[in-house]
């Protein structure tokens, strides 16, 4: 998503640049607007307090480029 040439302006050499295939979260995420009803209904659904609150626990992607090693998660 960003052009070698910007890298290459902040003084990286072309063989310090290495590329792959990924799409930021922010790209995709960057219009979303959350909506209160399926997110209650959600809750639930599940057994969940709505008037309690949330944490959301996301794992890293076993695919991603940045994971070396795989790490399980114990809860």
């Amino acid at each position: 998503m960003v052009p070698q040439t910007i890298f290459e302006r902040f003084s990286m050499e072309a063989d310090q640049i290495h590329s792959y295939q990924f799409l930021d979260v922010v790209a995709w995420l960057h219009d979303f607007k959350p909506d209160r009803v399926f997110y209650d209904d959600f809750l639930k659904s599940h057994g969940l307090d709505a008037n309690k609150k949330t944490i959301v626990v996301r794992e890293e992607e076993f695919k991603a480029s940045y994971v070396h090693k795989k790490i399980p998660c114990a809860l």
